[in-house]
């Protein structure tokens, strides 16, 4: 779909080198606006965009053979078919052209991802210097998978939680299989994402301010129920990158980037499908102001880290439930990642 130089390639390859100090998503507070708009301006000058932006880009399902990964923009981008739907062999450079050209997000919120796909192993750069990824493989850890999800339960949540306290039941290695693990960890929780979606009741929209509660309910959580709960730099960089992109990318107002309807931001989350006559902001508003698009980007990721922190600051040993310390997580995520 989109040709790229191999000296491009190469460049971001290089750049890979240093990827787990890139967050995933992050937009740096230095970031050249103007060279964003202009690249905005340039894609819908060459692109045949308006009412028929979906047309060839109807939404199919996937079938048990394709791949999907745990990022639902990723997802989103396959099950449209701007990427190969089968998940397989999926040029990497092409998914930060996408995030721009599908939900006006700046090339380099996802070029993190891409970076860090390849200093993982998970993408490949072939001989020729193209870098090709299978979906499947970014469920791999370190990388975009983590705790905390949005929607995809915490792996660990799928043992009993007194597993290894003393007189636990032994468990039942004909039940908890490898296939079982891997499908309850891949599989969408709905009961999740109702609570998200139940966090503004009586109205049709979710609002940031709601995704900011739903995040530190995550957090708080998963400290409380998760005895495998896994945390820190890394895993905090990737979801203040990610929690606010459903109202950014599914809001239909042309400067209002704070809600987007709960139906959209279920369809993107649940079948990561886009609405049904689904154009980008910038296509549908003349008057779409890309600075403030992105200060609104940079802003609300800051507001999530704050969340972040203060979730992770709150005292459970007098709650209910006892999580080991959170300071030990911390440091083994970063070490190992």
């Amino acid at each position: 779909m989109i040709s790229y130089s191999k000296a491009s390639s190469i460049l971001i390859f290089v750049s890979s080198m240093s990827a787990q100090s890139v967050n995933a998503h992050s937009i740096p507070e230095d970031f050249d606006v103007e060279k964003y708009q202009a690249q905005l301006k340039e894609v819908r000058f060459n692109s045949s965009v308006g009412s028929d932006f979906m047309d060839g880009h109807e939404f199919v399902p996937p079938g048990p053979d394709d791949q999907r990964s745990p990022c639902p923009f990723i997802n989103t981008m396959a099950n449209h078919k701007f990427i190969p739907h089968s998940g397989k062999d999926v040029p990497a450079l092409d998914i930060p052209k996408l995030a721009l050209y599908m939900y006006d997000l700046p090339e380099e919120g996802f070029k993190g991802i891409v970076n860090a796909a390849i200093y993982a192993g998970q993408a490949i750069v072939q001989e020729d210097g193209d870098i090709l990824l299978d979906l499947d493989r970014l469920w791999d850890r370190p990388g975009e998978e983590r705790d905390a999800s949005m929607v995809f339960p915490n792996p660990g949540t799928a043992w009993p939680k007194d597993l290894f306290t003393p007189g636990a039941v032994p468990l039942n290695t004909n039940q908890h299989t490898d296939v079982t693990f891997q499908k309850f960890r891949r599989t969408v929780n709905e009961d999740m994402l109702e609570s998200m979606l139940s966090k503004n009741p009586g109205s049709d929209v979710l609002t940031i301010d709601n995704m900011y509660s739903y995040f530190y309910d995550r957090i708080v959580d998963s400290r409380r129920d998760d005895p495998f709960f896994r945390w820190g730099e890394i895993s905090r960089a990737v979801a203040c990158g990610q929690y606010h992109l459903p109202t950014l990318i599914l809001g239909e107002s042309a400067d209002n980037f704070s809600e987007a309807p709960k139906e959209y931001i279920k369809a993107m989350l649940m079948e990561d499908r886009l609405p049904d006559g689904y154009t980008p902001r910038s296509v549908r508003y003349p008057d779409f102001d890309g600075a403030k698009y992105i200060a609104a980007l940079q802003s609300q990721s800051v507001e999530l880290f704050k969340t972040a922190f203060m979730a992770e600051a709150v005292d459970l040993t007098e709650g209910p439930g006892d999580s080991p310390n959170l300071r030990g997580r911390v440091e083994l995520d970063v070490r190992v990642s």
